[in-house]
């Protein structure tokens, strides 16, 4: 069971029941295009359990017309990776099975200004980069603080979002602004415009990509 919820502190939370810790260490693999073995155990168990829980999620959300985005998951991490730190994390309750991901940034200063860059981050799980070695799809979290505008954008990948914590506005070129809380399904076709700002919450959302342009960054409107 997924509990995504706020904490009083105004911190986004990510729960997961069982605790991950109880989850069975993986064997030392290389994944399919010969990626380094994995760091340690505790990075294989916090990926797996934070896998499991993500195909829970959506398979729980997903409207049956949709469940083929679940079609390609991956079994196993089989990625070595190397946890990384972003201001926006102090929006972040501490907790292993997401702060052991490598968190990034796509942009730079001149392109979204610094206080964009101090409340916005991303983190895979699945696809090119993460743990869990994906070349059809990728799937990670996005985390945005308080009062942040993630201004138009868009891109060759179909996209969707499932908010887990905090109530954030989403934009959408073709229906304008509309508030969506956790637990909410997005969906983003190729090259339509989107934004998303958040309020006096953090957002954390799952995101899911597939299609063209993977590789791709995003085209800034």
């Amino acid at each position: 069971m997924w509990v995504p919820a706020a904490a009083l502190t105004g911190r986004a939370r990510f729960v997961d029941h069982p605790p991950f810790a109880q989850a069975k260490a993986a064997p030392h693999a290389k994944s399919p295009e010969g990626e380094a073995d994995l760091l340690n155990t505790a990075t294989a168990d916090a990926a797996r359990g934070l896998l499991i829980s993500v195909r829970r999620r959506l398979g729980g959300v997903l409207a049956p017309d949709r469940a083929d985005w679940l079609h390609d998951w991956p079994p196993e991490p089989t990625r070595a990776v190397r946890p990384s730190r972003l201001p926006v994390l102090r929006h972040l309750t501490a907790s292993p099975e997401l702060l052991c991901l490598e968190w990034r940034q796509t942009y730079g200063v001149a392109e979204m200004g610094q206080a964009f860059l101090d409340n916005y981050g991303w983190a895979e799980l699945i696809g090119r980069r993460g743990p869990i070695a994906s070349m059809n799809m990728l799937c990670g979290f996005l985390l945005l603080g308080p009062k942040t505008l993630y201004r138009r954008h868009r891109h060759a990948a179909e996209e969707l979002y499932v908010p887990l914590s905090g109530t954030a506005e989403w934009f959408r070129e073709d229906g304008g602004w509309h508030a969506v809380p956790p637990g909410g399904v997005l969906h983003h076709p190729p090259w339509l415009p989107h934004a998303t700002r958040t309020g006096a919450e953090p957002l954390l959302a799952l995101y899911v990509w597939r299609g063209a342009g993977l590789d791709a960054k995003s085209e800034l409107l």
